[in-house]
């Protein structure tokens, strides 16, 4: 039996998450996503980090210079939302992750269009499964679609007067 995700602690605990997002984004320790200097040192104040070039000395967090900039939404609502985008088969609404999340609709507009941008424009570096690797997915199009007309099997049965004088229509 499959373990259940959401019980998964960076989804409820503020620090765990702040922790699973920069081992995601720097998993050689902080860069400066300003000067992109890879020396950086710990404030006082968890989570924040000091460029510690001399040029710099600009503070920092995993948000800054990503899309969670500039945002008020928790970290642990952040997780929440990449987790929902990443494991829904078509797609998710603001609303179902409003649902989920307990939070405001507007917060979860905000999160829903934010992961969407970040998935439109790509850029991850490196290329995902790494350099020169074999990428495998399931249930994927790739490209455009040659014959995008429905068949005329199904026409057939579309334009007909109803469902229920169309002689047995199978289930697609």
């Amino acid at each position: 039996m499959a373990k259940n995700n959401i019980a998964n602690p960076i989804f409820s605990d503020e620090t765990a998450a702040r922790e699973w997002f920069e081992a995601a984004r720097w998993p050689n320790g902080p860069v400066c996503p300003k000067c992109g200097s890879a020396k950086a040192y710990a404030t006082k104040k968890a989570g924040v980090y000091r460029c510690a070039s001399p040029t710099c000395r600009k503070d920092f967090t995993v948000m800054t210079g990503s899309i969670m900039e500039r945002s008020h939404a928790k970290l642990t609502q952040w997780a929440a939302a990449f987790h929902l985008a990443a494991s829904s088969k078509k797609r998710f609404s603001a609303h179902q992750l409003h649902r989920e999340l307990g939070c405001q609709y507007n917060t979860a507009w905000f999160l829903a269009h934010r992961v969407r941008e970040a998935m439109r424009r790509g850029g991850l570096e490196p290329p995902m499964g790494g350099e020169g690797q074999v990428v495998e997915a399931d249930e994927t199009y790739f490209g455009e679609q040659e014959n995008r007309r429905p068949s005329s099997q199904r026409k057939a049965v579309r334009t007909s007067a109803s469902m229920a004088e169309a002689p047995e229509a199978s289930a697609w």
